[in-house]
């Protein structure tokens, strides 16, 4: 079982109770009997928001104190303070200081940097996902950090202080199995970006300054949301018996994709003066769901834009309690660009969709129509935003008679993934870390993907090669092994071993343990020209080498294996592909 100091029987003993006291959900909607079905006629389902409704889902149900959890929270916190300090120093304050205004960089140094006290108090709310059967616990946290971060800005002293972070955390319990602790892995992320706030001291009114205030937050929001925000996790694999690996845990397929047709907005502000006529704005939109973000184009002149190219766009889904955030602005050429409106954490079941999409995306064929209300965080009511939405599951069943209509519409019809694990036979003297890139490409269009840098794997048997070598060398010295003995700490046998083992060192392994995924049309351009590349990057981003195929050949049949990457790499990962049905 797993346990964890005084929490008794641990996690598995809980989510065994909960089952027993709760059961199952409902059973699983039919799947299509085939990956092509004809075409039905188009149905559409209206929402409307009202303003002030469409703002997030509230607080969850189900959410109720565990003490065990709160106890293992407080014997645990002072290692996950050192971890978030870690966090913090390392990644997000380069981040911080990288996405300042030039002039502003390499100001920043940390004086005093931790959690603080008391250990927050959690509550738990646990349920089973219909689809897979996974055991998700759901934790609200709340984070309220003592920091003392120094900043250099134009030779004025300015800091950062009480950095605040609030947001849903999601532990998910996967694959389910039949022996304890009942379940192969544990995936830990935030289903949605978090709330984050921040104090800023100094001799000026720092919070004043738009664009440093502006920098700072995105940058610290992009840094968390990289390291914990879907489709990024932290996974831990529990079993060796099942054929669910780390790289699954923390890589999973997404449950769908949401099409989104933006159609029009009435009523927004106008944020323009003219010397003649009213005033107006040139307004455009933008959607984000988890890291993945989508601008419109700008509307000239106009209040109430409407849209008519180019304003469709596909989103993975990783999970059901996934929201999307709306922004309106003005498009400014000479300042920063207004805010109109925004309507934040809209969750999709306000668009319709619940756990029937994720079993059979039957509703594929029927739009849902909604008007989303606005507010500016001023000026109250903003107007609205009128949009169209379509889910589509994913099959790996190539459409042998097709694109169905409903898929052929927007501009994704598949979705290419390219599993990047270990590097090996890496030379002595290319040193890492190394990035994978996945790219996809046509006479048209072009789109890629780049992985986070690579870690070197510990290798005993390449340790113990380098031993033999340092013992070696040694003896070449005219030293007897008593005295390689006493400088290696070894004994006279093991020195003696090694040196009949000495050789020349494996080469070594970079682990990537990551899959890349690409949104792509299924053109005729694509279908014919479209190549997939899988290249190697070495640490100053030169390329290093590549493995090249057809993405025709990929949609006829998945690779995985060892891909020859040049100057004796081998990459061992994997190229397949779903498609929208």
């Amino acid at each position: 079982a797993l346990t964890c100091g005084g929490c008794g029987a641990g996690i598995g003993a809980a989510v065994a109770s909960w089952l027993h006291h709760h059961g199952d959900e409902q059973p699983l909607a039919k799947r299509r009997a085939s990956g092509i079905v004809a075409p039905q006629p188009r149905r559409s389902t209206s929402l409307t928001f009202p303003a002030g409704a469409a703002p997030g889902p509230g607080p969850p149900k189900g959410i109720e104190e565990a003490a065990w959890l709160n106890a293992l929270i407080e014997n645990v916190w002072p290692r996950v303070d050192e971890y978030l300090n870690a966090l913090v120093r390392d990644t997000v304050l380069p981040a911080v200081d990288e996405a300042l205004p030039r002039p502003l960089r390499g100001g920043i140094s940390v004086e005093r940097l931790t959690l603080g006290r008391p250990v927050p108090k959690l509550g738990l709310g646990v349920r089973q996902r219909s689809h897979d059967k996974a055991i998700v616990l759901d934790i609200p946290i709340r984070l309220v950090s003592e920091l003392d971060v120094r900043m250099q800005v134009l030779h004025v002293p300015v800091g950062v202080r009480s950095l605040t972070l609030e947001g849903m955390l999601t532990v998910c319990l996967r694959p389910p199995t039949t022996r304890p602790p009942f379940f192969g892995g544990v995936e830990v992320y935030l289903v949605n970006p978090p709330d984050l706030d921040f104090d800023f001291t100094g001799a000026a009114n720092i919070g004043d300054w738009k664009v440093l205030r502006g920098a700072v937050y995105e940058a610290m929001l992009k840094s968390i949301s990289n390291a914990l925000v879907i489709p990024a996790r932290i996974a831990i694999d529990l079993s060796d018996e099942d054929d669910v690996t780390k790289t699954d845990l923390q890589f999973p397929e997404p449950i769908g994709v949401l099409r989104l047709v933006l159609r029009s907005a009435s009523d927004l502000g106008a944020g323009d003066a003219h010397l003649f006529g009213r005033k107006s704005s040139d307004p455009y939109v933008v959607v984000s769901l988890g890291q993945q973000k989508w601008r419109s184009r700008t509307m000239s002149k106009t209040t109430s834009p409407v849209w008519t190219s180019g304003n469709v766009v596909d989103f993975l889904l990783y999970d059901l309690d996934q929201v999307l955030h709306f922004s309106v602005y003005d498009e400014d050429l000479l300042t920063a660009d207004d805010l109109l409106g925004e309507a934040r954490s809209l969750p999709l079941t306000r668009l319709g969709y619940g756990a029937g999409h994720v079993a059979s995306g039957d509703d594929a064929d029927t739009f849902r129509e909604a008007r989303i209300a606005l507010q500016h965080p001023k000026e109250g009511s903003a107007g609205t935003v009128s949009i169209c939405s379509r889910w589509f599951r994913l099959g790996a069943e190539a459409p042998v008679a097709g694109i169905s209509p409903a898929a052929a519409e927007g501009p994704s019809q598949l979705v290419v993934a390219g599993r990047m694990e270990d590097l090996v036979g890496v030379p002595s003297d290319m040193s890492g870390p190394f990035f994978a890139r996945l790219r996809v490409s046509c006479k048209a269009w072009q789109d890629v993907a780049t992985s986070r840098a690579s870690v070197a794997v510990k290798d005993r048997t390449a340790e113990a090669s380098r031993l033999s070598q340092i013992c070696a060398q040694l003896a070449q010295r005219q030293m007897a092994p008593e005295e390689i003995s006493q400088i290696t700490g070894m004994s006279a046998d093991e020195v003696q071993a090694a040196m009949d083992k000495s050789g020349p060192a494996p080469p070594a392994r970079q682990r990537f343990g990551q899959i890349l995924r690409l949104l792509l049309p299924w053109t005729s351009d694509m279908m014919n020209h479209g190549a997939v590349v899988m290249e190697v990057l070495d640490a100053s981003r030169a390329r290093v080498g590549g493995f090249q195929a057809k993405l025709s050949e990929i949609a006829a049949q998945q690779k995985s294996g060892h891909f020859t990457m040049g100057h004796g790499i081998m990459l061992e990962g994997g190229l397949s592909v779903k498609w929208l049905c």
